[in-house]
């Protein structure tokens, strides 16, 4: 895997951490940062490799949403090892890929999911009270 470091993208991502918003000013009510970019600078400051890092968060990932399958009953523990065991490859081959794209290629939108999360707060039934 080729091995690249995260203090390239901290600066940024750091004054906004520190309480500092976009261009300077004091954030508004509700912005921040997101959980991946406030994960690498937590990497980058533990001197974690982006490969390293990048494959981690995944891994993480995938075991969260495993996690949500137990939790609604749909697999069984023993079920759940074996799924993360098969998706192994699958995540790091798409650390890989991640590392060798440019990084003008990334980005998101998922204007949906957005909207159905302001909710999520205020429903009166939700599978995972938090």
């Amino acid at each position: 895997m080729q091995e690249r470091d995260l203090n390239g993208a901290a600066p940024l991502t750091l004054s906004r951490t520190a309480g500092e918003g976009a261009g300077g000013r004091s954030p508004a009510a509700g912005e921040g940062v997101c959980h991946s970019a406030a994960f690498g600078v937590a990497a980058a400051r533990a001197g974690i490799a982006l490969d390293d890092a990048l494959l981690g968060y995944l891994q993480a990932f995938a075991a969260n949403l495993m996690s949500a399958g137990l939790r609604l009953g749909l697999i069984g523990q023993t079920d759940g090892q074996r799924i993360l065991a098969a998706l192994e490859p699958v995540i790091v081959r798409a650390t890989e890929e991640a590392i060798a794209r440019d990084r003008a290629d990334f980005g998101a939108a998922t204007f949906a999911v957005d909207l159905a999360s302001m909710a999520h707060e205020t429903q009166y039934s939700r599978l995972f009270r938090s």
